[in-house]
């Protein structure tokens, strides 16, 4: 899916450090718009990380609205 999301994109920007994954779109956008003074409606995917660094969200604005995907990462060998 991420792949897909990330297919019409121009540019990805990938956050340093790590992000509240409690956030949600609305309060990524202003993260984006206010910390790193971006725009978040161009064509562009925002790359944020938890603090245990397992896990992304990618935020993108794709003409119709928000998308905001999640991917963890699992062990999957216990």
């Amino acid at each position: 899916m991420i792949n897909k999301l990330l297919s019409d994109i121009s540019i990805i920007y990938i956050a340093y450090g790590a992000t509240d994954f409690r956030k949600q779109i609305n309060s990524l956008c202003t993260e984006v718009k206010t910390k790193f003074n971006l725009n978040p409606y161009k064509n562009a995917a925002f790359i944020f990380c938890n603090k245990k660094r397992n896990s992304i969200k990618v935020l993108c604005y794709d003409k119709n609205g928000f998308v905001l995907a999640q991917k963890t990462l699992v062990n999957s060998e216990k």
